[in-house]
């Protein structure tokens, strides 16, 4: 009998209000300006793309503007959303982006705005084996951080050898928190198990400080 190994390290990135756009008032409805033509988190995850939750600044009353974002997921699909505006305050997407291409306003605010990556990530799809339970799983942790770890029962093409960005494509696999409750929600080294059938781990972050890392390691018996 063979054993499936995945170990992946999430070294996380500072959070940033301005990471995505820089401080600006639009004069009317249109793009903002990027930091970069596509802006992506710097958040590393031993080779796998990270996707980061968006957040949108504003300065002054702008309650009532939309801001589409426009980008794509870690796996590499193609997603959009409208972020609703504040008063003061910051706005948070609830889609996480590997990569930002455009956000734009449906009209001229009253105050600077800003964007950025919030202190919210998820790693990329990671595959598992469905037909080999169980699972055994285990989360090391540096500094302070907020983790879960979750599966899917949907598969996702968009693999090795080639892993594009597909304009045409939206993955959306639909993820549950794990089974064993050890693993949700946690901030300190926990170890657990699954012994249901998945197609797909991926660990998420709820938030973080600076310089947090998780360590997740997945073992899993494969074959006779």
């Amino acid at each position: 009998m063979t054993a499936l190994n995945i170990n992946v390290n999430l070294d996380v990135m500072t959070e940033s209000t301005t990471a995505v756009a820089g401080s600006q008032t639009p004069a009317g409805a249109g793009a903002l300006t990027l930091t970069g033509t596509t802006v992506s988190p710097t958040t590393t995850c031993s080779g796998l793309r990270v996707g980061h939750k968006v957040t949108v600044s504003c300065a002054g009353a702008d309650a009532a503007r939309s801001f589409v974002v426009v980008g794509y997921d870690a796996e590499g699909g193609y997603i959009s959303e409208t972020v609703a505006g504040s008063n003061g305050s910051i706005s948070t997407s609830t889609k996480y982006y590997n990569r930002v291409d455009s956000i734009t306003v449906d009209a001229a605010t009253a105050g600077a705005v800003t964007a950025g990556f919030a202190d919210e990530c998820v790693c990329e799809y990671i595959h598992t084996s469905e037909e080999s339970t169980p699972l055994s799983l285990n989360v090391d942790v540096t500094g302070t951080i907020n983790y879960t770890v979750q599966f899917s029962q949907d598969r996702v093409h968009n693999r090795t050898p080639v892993r594009t960005y597909n304009p045409d494509v939206s993955y959306s696999p639909t993820w549950t928190d794990c089974t064993d409750t050890n693993l949700v929600g946690a901030t300190a080294d926990k170890q657990g198990s699954m012994t249901t059938p998945v197609v797909g781990l991926r660990l998420k972050v709820s938030s973080y400080s600076t310089g947090a890392e998780a360590r997740f390691r997945a073992v899993q018996a494969i074959g006779e």
